[in-house]
């Protein structure tokens, strides 16, 4: 088999594989809010929906043909459905799949530029979730809490006095609080990370015990 029958049979089952996987993942991005929706019986009106929908076609409707025909130099084929599948493909994807080409000298449209490109791209995004994980396991350095004593907006205000930043209120997530009963009140967070020391932890536990 030639280069140019590999080549052949390469995109036939990219676009087998490619086209069913991004239809099952744009359908699936409306799991969650049709269940927030279920739940919380907050069915926006169809109009709304439309109206909506129509706004960020008009603004965004042209980067729909636009981006894939400009990438796919870098990209291939494989790696378009892969890029468009992981997102961050003008930050990430192009420039990881740019790079690979030039450092192997693959020409664009050959069986060769199709494999290195959508191997750069799968490296990417596994760093992608290597990162998205760490930062999970991180976050369980933010602490939340709801003092007994005063309102977490005071405290915060109190705390800022002593020139220590931070958070009060319900952090971009009131379905949360909703969940954790602190809708009404939210809570103070605490966001600690390596530029902080032991001994700035230490003065926010004596202000706090104060």
């Amino acid at each position: 088999m030639n280069e140019k029958d590999i080549l052949k049979q390469w995109k036939r089952d990219s676009i087998i594989i490619g086209t069913p996987t991004n239809i099952l993942a744009a359908l699936t991005a409306f799991i969650p809010v049709i269940w927030l929706c279920t739940t919380y019986d907050c069915w926006p009106p169809l109009g709304t929906v439309l109206t909506a929908w129509g706004m960020v076609a008009a603004s965004f409707g042209a980067f729909y043909f636009v981006e894939p025909i400009s990438y796919y130099a870098a990209l291939g084929l494989s790696g378009t459905y892969l890029s468009f599948l992981s997102g961050n493909i003008g930050n990430m994807r192009v420039p990881c799949a740019a790079l690979a080409l030039d450092v192997t000298d693959s020409t664009p449209g050959t069986i060769q530029a199709e494999v290195v490109s959508t191997m750069a791209i799968c490296g990417s995004i596994i760093t992608n979730l290597i990162g998205t994980t760490s930062a999970v396991i991180v976050g369980s350095a933010v602490l939340s809490v709801l003092p007994e004593r005063m309102d977490p907006e005071a405290l915060a205000a109190r705390l800022a006095s002593d020139g220590v930043a931070l958070r009060a209120g319900l952090h971009c997530a009131p379905l949360a609080h909703m969940t954790a009963g602190t809708l009404e009140t939210g809570t103070l967070r605490f966001s600690a990370s390596v530029f902080n020391t032991m001994d700035e932890v230490e003065q926010v536990l004596r202000l706090l015990q104060s």
